[in-house]
C-alpha cells in the first residue's frame, strides 16, 4: 500500500484559514471537484485525484495511494487563481511583494517564471530578486538585511534571470513543447491577453529540495 502524496491545499471562500482565497482558474468549474484545480488539457497519464478537507476552511488536492503506479510517468499541470494575496502598492510595514515556489522533489533544472499585466506597476520595472531558503518563510527582500536567524537558513542563488518583454513571444521551454500554449490558456481562462504581460524567469540548477525559491518586487507608494 502506498500513501497518498498531497499536491497543493485550497483556502476555502469565506474561511479565516488564511487571507487569501484559491480558486479554480476557470471560473466555471466546481470547487468541490479536484479535477477543478487542474488543467486536463495538459495532463498526460493515467492517475485519479482525490479532494480532502484536513482541517476546518482548508481542500487539499491528493493523489490517491495507488495511482500512478511507482515507476508510471505522468505530467500533472495545475492552474488556480489567487484573490486577495498580493499589494500593489507599499504600505506600513510593507515595501516588497513576492511570489515563491517550493522544490518538493529533487530536480536537474528548476524554471520559475513570473508574468506581471501591464496595469501592474504600469510606470515601474520591478526589483528582482531570488534566493533559497530552507527555513519556512521566504527570505527577505534582496535590498533589505535580513535578522540572524533568517540569515543562517538562507541560500544565495546561483542562476540565471532572464526579463521577458511585452509579448512574451520567446517563453518557449524544451523540455515543455507545449508552454507557450499554456500560459496562453490560463491568461484566456481569467479574461486577459497574453500580449499584455511581461516577465521574468529564473533558472536554476540542481537547487536544494524543501527550498523556496522567492521572487521579490518592489512595490510602488501609492
Amino acid at each position: 500500500d502506498g500513501t497518498p502524496v498531497s499536491l497543493f491545499s485550497v483556502a476555502e471562500s469565506g474561511s479565516n484559514a488564511a487571507p487569501s482565497v484559491m480558486s479554480p482558474i476557470d471560473p466555471t468549474r466546481e470547487p468541490d471537484d479536484a479535477w477543478a484545480y487542474m488543467l486536463p488539457e495538459f495532463c498526460e497519464g493515467n492517475f485519479g485525484l482525490e479532494l480532502h478537507r484536513p482541517s476546518v476552511g482548508r481542500r487539499q488536492v491528493v493523489l490517491p495511494r495507488d495511482e500512478p503506479g511507482l515507476l508510471e510517468r505522468v505530467t500533472l499541470v495545475s492552474g488556480q487563481a489567487i484573490s486577495g494575496g498580493f499589494q500593489r502598492t507599499a504600505c506600513e510595514g510593507q515595501t516588497h511583494e513576492w511570489y515563491e515556489a517550493l522544490v518538493k522533489v529533487p530536480a536537474r533544472r528548476v524554471v520559475l517564471d513570473v508574468f506581471v499585466h501591464r496595469d501592474v506597476f504600469p510606470n515601474v520595472q520591478p526589483t528582482v530578486g531570488a534566493r533559497l531558503a530552507t527555513g519556512g518563510i521566504p527570505p527577505a527582500p534582496p535590498t533589505l538585511s535580513p535578522d540572524a536567524i533568517e540569515a543562517a537558513d538562507t541560500l544565495r542563488v546561483s542562476g540565471e534571470i532572464r526579463h521577458l518583454p511585452y509579448g512574451l513571444e520567446d517563453i518557449g521551454l524544451s523540455e515543455i513543447p507545449d508552454y507557450g500554449d499554456l500560459a496562453r490558456f490560463a491568461a484566456e481562462m481569467r479574461g486577459f491577453q497574453l500580449s499584455d504581460f511581461r516577465g521574468s524567469r529564473l533558472t536554476v540548477d540542481h537547487p536544494p529540495v524543501m527550498s523556496s525559491i522567492a521572487f521579490w518586487f518592489e512595490l510602488p507608494n501609492a
